[in-house]
């Protein structure tokens, strides 16, 4: 089979994106491994709807897959709507479809939608299995919308292979940077977040060896700077630090960042230290509110004392720090915000980041948005 995957255009705070898109990349991974064809069109780097049909037609797909967000699905289901007049095959998949599930299907044209973790579901419907036999998911059988039930997650993550980079037009991003995840799932109960939606709550970490595996394989073919994009990276220090020793102790001289935000709780003065002398030139903290009230409704787990302390060891060491906030949770008032404003601006942060509170579906804060608006 021919599998065309497409990440929808985008747009962030910059023209063009830092970095490859690390879940695409793994798909494509074990679709090419299970011997199909496989192609990836980026549209973040500039590309147009009529260079997506000259595309998808050019490569002759038999499924075209494109990864959907909540934010920008309108768009995307124009774009199903140009494939299905050309007659194209189409499945969804990514946070909208784990969010949503068959409305997806329900609301277009689209022949297949996948939720969460998609490896197993769409390698099994490339390889022609029957629909109906392939948990995770969601397709339409004649005028009917037919979910079947949730595949079960990942549970070793270092039998994956590793994501096929080399499918993507690496040297028209902004950095030459790739993005590495060493873990899925998140035990955490934020009520803001949606990432359980599509990864679960159960932690499943790769092994320190086959983390710095995939960093060595890339850099000896000469990337020297990498993005880890884990939602929890020190969950388990010991694991965090055995990456960090495994790094020098093979003599890769790289650079890294955790720019996605780790627990302010789940860090300490040995292992920044590992971190900095194993590259890591960046750490951000999500904070969200300097206000305990705030923070115990979102089910944080964390005081603002305990996320200052943090941000002073990461000083102390001599790694760059940033810390997220989010304004308009639960129980903030312009009052709070001006509080943790001034807490931030009191500490030795090179980057503040606030951001208004958005309810994604399907999140306990979306609930409390429905009954509380």
């Amino acid at each position: 089979m021919k599998v065309f995957f497409i990440i929808p255009p985008e747009k962030g705070i910059v023209d063009k994106p830092t970095s490859p898109q690390r879940g695409i990349a793994c798909l494509a991974a074990v679709v090419r491994e299970n011997k199909h064809d496989v192609a990836i069109l980026d549209m973040r780097l500039g590309y147009n709807r009529k260079d997506m049909l000259d595309k998808v037609k050019e490569f002759n797909a038999d499924l075209v897959c494109i990864t959907t967000v909540t934010t920008d699905h309108k768009k995307v289901y124009e774009m199903v709507d140009l494939l299905k007049e050309k007659g194209f095959k189409v499945a969804l998949g990514g946070p909208h479809v784990s969010a949503f599930k068959k409305k997806v299907i329900e609301d277009t044209k689209a022949d297949y939608a996948v939720k969460r973790e998609g490896e197993g579901a769409l390698v099994k419907l490339c390889n022609g299995e029957d629909p109906k036999t392939i948990k995770g998911l969601i397709y339409r059988n004649e005028k009917e919308v037919i979910e079947n039930e949730d595949d079960t997650f990942v549970r070793e993550p270092d039998e994956m292979s590793f994501p096929a980079f080399d499918l993507f037009e690496l040297d028209k991003y902004i950095d030459r940077k790739l993005p590495i995840i060493t873990s899925r799932g998140c035990p955490y109960r934020c009520t803001f977040c949606s990432i359980n939606l599509t990864s679960g709550f159960m932690f499943r970490p790769r092994s320190a060896k086959n983390v710095v595996d995939e960093l060595e394989h890339w850099y000896k073919k000469g990337y020297k700077y990498f993005g880890f994009n884990d939602d929890n990276f020190t969950l388990l220090p010991e694991r965090a630090e055995e990456i960090c020793d495994q790094i020098v102790e093979r003599g890769m001289k790289i650079k890294w960042e955790l720019r996605n935000g780790i627990r302010i709780d789940k860090v300490n003065e040995r292992l920044l230290r590992k971190m900095k002398n194993a590259g890591c030139m960046y750490v951000a903290f999500g904070v969200e509110s300097a206000d305990q009230e705030v923070l115990d409704n979102i089910k944080k787990g964390i005081t603002a004392e305990k996320a200052k302390e943090a941000i002073l060891l990461a000083d102390k060491v001599g790694i760059k720090k940033g810390a997220f906030f989010i304004v308009g949770l639960p129980g903030d008032t312009y009052k709070k915000f001006l509080k943790t404003l001034k807490w931030a601006l009191e500490l030795p942060l090179d980057e503040v980041r606030f951001y208004n509170a958005v309810p994604y579906p399907a999140t306990d804060f979306y609930k409390w948005v429905e009954e509380n608006a």
